[in-house]
């Protein structure tokens, strides 16, 4: 029997960054199976009508923008600053709690509510059941969004080595805020990989709680293959040119996008016979004052805020390069996939799910320059540039596709109120 239920979602922004995107992409997908779905933000860019904004009023406004730079004070006493991804989200925001409570929604599916959207200590005041998906690892941290490998997540955080810290810090509070206030709370946690369920089942928050693994949905109505000449002629990029893709928010000077391991990759590339036609594209970001030199050209494509100028892009690419050290997920892999451009990444977390090694991509070892460089040359083979585009889009098709992710939410949902 199929119901139609009231959802709320919750994030910080409706649709700027990928895990924003992924969340607007599900509640369209939602809407689309006859639920009634709106997202309540602490930042709206678009104009969707069932998108709204907590804080209406100029007041309100200025008053999210002091407690925005209040959040920030505890971070400025650790030197030198390596955290740049991270949230605390500890004052309160009683205003906010008091109108998710007015909407009255069947159930409550949190999405990336750092920023200090979501008050660590008010979770519990809702009294409705809840779904918190995943985009990063801070849901289940002291507070950085990405955990780079320490661990200590496991157990307790403090000593944290991206603040530099050799004693009980503000990760080890934050940390007990959150054991404090949610251990006893009925949270159903969704992860978009098997890699980041593994992380927070390890986890000393969210080992008890139920984990489920639901990827994130592609429209795969939009990401679509484009014939690969006529995309390239609307960017105005020559035809002759093979074009390896990197995309990024932050660009290339996000140390865990990897752009570390692929200019050196690409420079390998650049030495070999073969390779004089490569032209690297990459978008997220403008270009730097100082442009790395590569051996051969790199056109900055910047932010592309539309899902259809983005399409086209991924469809003129000849690869997409995601060397992520850490990634929830993969959605530029998933997106360039549906337009049929095959991948590579690294053979680690988030992509694990989404690439399949020398069937629609290629999974270099982690941290290894010169398989990256092998696999962007491996799937550069003309010879196999066919098939491995058709499996890109086959996998999508079978695994990402918006509509079955939705459904699969929604079976979700139905059978958390049911029970």
């Amino acid at each position: 029997m199929e119901i139609k239920l009231k959802v709320l979602f919750l994030s910080t922004s409706d649709i700027l960054g990928g895990a924003s995107r992924a969340t607007y992409l599900l509640g369209k997908g939602l809407r689309e199976e006859n639920h009634e779905v709106s997202m309540c933000v602490q930042h709206k860019s678009g104009d969707f009508s069932w998108v709204w904004q907590v804080n209406q009023t100029k007041i309100q406004k200025f008053n999210s923008l002091i407690k925005a730079r209040l959040e920030s004070i505890p971070l400025r006493f650790y030197k030198p600053l390596k955290h740049r991804s991270w949230s605390l989200n500890i004052f309160k925001n009683t205003q906010l709690i008091s109108k998710i409570i007015k909407e009255k929604p069947d159930i409550i599916n949190l999405h990336w509510v750092g920023g200090g959207f979501i008050p660590i200590s008010q979770l519990k005041l809702l009294n409705i059941p809840i779904v918190w998906s995943l985009y990063d690892m801070w849901p289940f941290t002291g507070g950085c969004h990405y955990d780079e490998g320490c661990g200590k997540f496991v157990d307790k955080c403090g000593k944290c080595p991206q603040l530099n810290s050799n004693h009980l810090d503000i990760s080890s509070y934050v940390m007990n805020m959150k054991k404090k206030n949610w251990e006893k709370l009925p949270i159903t946690i969704v992860s978009p990989s098997k890699w980041l369920a593994s992380e927070a089942r390890k986890s000393s928050l969210f080992s008890k709680k139920r984990i489920e693994v639901i990827p994130h949905g592609t429209d795969l109505k939009l990401f679509k293959p484009i014939d690969k000449l006529l995309a390239k002629d609307i960017l105005g990029l020559d035809k002759n040119q093979r074009h390896v893709l990197f995309g990024a928010t932050g660009g290339t000077q996000d140390s865990r996008k990897g752009f570390q391991y692929l200019e050196p990759a690409l420079k390998h590339l650049a030495n070999q016979p073969g390779f004089n036609n490569i032209c690297l594209l990459v978008f997220g970001s403008s270009e730097p004052a100082v442009p790395p030199e590569l051996g051969f050209p790199i056109r900055y494509v910047g932010r592309l805020h539309d899902d259809a100028s983005l399409a086209v892009l991924y469809s003129a690419a000849d690869v997409t390069v995601t060397p992520s050290l850490q990634e929830a997920f993969g959605m530029t892999a998933s997106e360039s996939m549906a337009c049929g451009t095959p991948v590579v990444a690294f053979k680690a977390s988030g992509p694990l799910d989404v690439v399949d090694h020398m069937v629609n991509g290629y999974l270099a070892s982690l941290n290894d320059i010169e398989d990256l460089a092998r696999g962007i040359s491996w799937v550069l083979d003309q010879s196999r540039a066919t098939s491995l585009s058709i499996a890109a889009r086959a996998k999508c098709m079978k695994n990402f596709d918006l509509g079955k992710v939705a459904r699969e939410y929604s079976n979700l949902y139905s059978e958390l109120i049911l029970s």
